[in-house]
């Protein structure tokens, strides 16, 4: 029996500790649906809503695109990894 591998995403870290909060209320602000920001940026509902819950990683380009969607920095969805970030991933900083 032969079984299908399951393409598995990693856990990351999100670097915008205020990212799901921050992307909900500006979505909900508007009145938006997961469905209607998919519309209009073509990422998935599903993806949208695991940046929503904290379970996903905006990549930059990404972040860019929800930016300029909803009028704001692009630093409201995603940070540059800090040298510490990248010589130590998944190490606690402090």
């Amino acid at each position: 029996m032969v079984t299908k591998a399951r393409r598995r995403r990693r856990k990351l870290p999100v670097p915008s500790a205020g990212l799901p909060n921050r992307l909900r209320k500006l979505r909900v602000d508007r009145k938006w649906t997961l469905f209607d920001v998919s519309l209009r940026t073509m990422i998935q509902p599903s993806v949208l809503s695991q940046y929503e819950r904290g379970k996903l990683e905006v990549s930059p380009e990404r972040a860019h695109l929800l930016a300029e969607l909803f009028g704001v920095p692009v630093s409201e969805f995603w940070t540059p990894p800090t040298l510490a970030d990248v010589a130590y991933p998944g190490v606690a900083n402090g």
